[in-house]
């Protein structure tokens, strides 16, 4: 069984001194967050081999925090959609495009469209994803992933 990790960056910048929401940067307590929750997935056996993330600077830091400490060089690919508001036919159809190679995948995003998303592979959930937070999902073969026909295995938040 396939496994998808939705992730939230983590803690960032309140704002830059140029203003721009896009390059805000992890704090140290978001460096922090982002060792201890990827240090739960090594734990738990969840080693991603494949990232999709978002193209903004605090989603990129996180993933690389990830990656670094999960020890994986598993290809990253950076989405620009998911920095902005997206529908649910787009994140699926980008869930539907995974390769059947890939077992476990984790998209590292914002806030509030991946807890909308979290809660359309799963409809009897609605977790909150505050930064840093993340949820593992049993999920079928990804081309047959739609909406509620996926299971929540674990939420952990900071």
């Amino acid at each position: 069984m396939n496994k998808l990790i939705l992730a939230r960056h983590s803690y960032a910048e309140s704002g830059t001194s140029n203003g721009s929401d896009f390059k805000r940067k992890l704090t140290p307590i978001g460096n922090e967050v982002a060792n201890s929750q990827a240090k739960q997935l090594l734990d738990k056996g969840l080693i991603p081999n494949l990232i999709i993330t978002s193209n903004a600077q605090r989603a990129i830091e996180t993933t690389r925090v990830f990656q670094k400490l999960l020890n994986t060089s598993c290809p990253i690919f950076q989405v620009s959609f998911l920095y902005d508001d997206y529908t649910t036919a787009e994140f699926f159809d980008l869930v539907n495009q995974i390769s059947s190679l890939h077992q476990i995948v984790l998209i590292m995003g914002h806030n509030p469209t991946i807890s909308l998303m979290s809660a359309r592979l799963d409809n009897t959930t609605n977790y909150p994803f505050k930064p840093g937070s993340l949820a593992v999902f049993n999920c079928g073969e990804w081309s047959e992933v739609e909406v509620g026909n996926s299971k929540v295995l674990e939420y952990l938040s900071t």
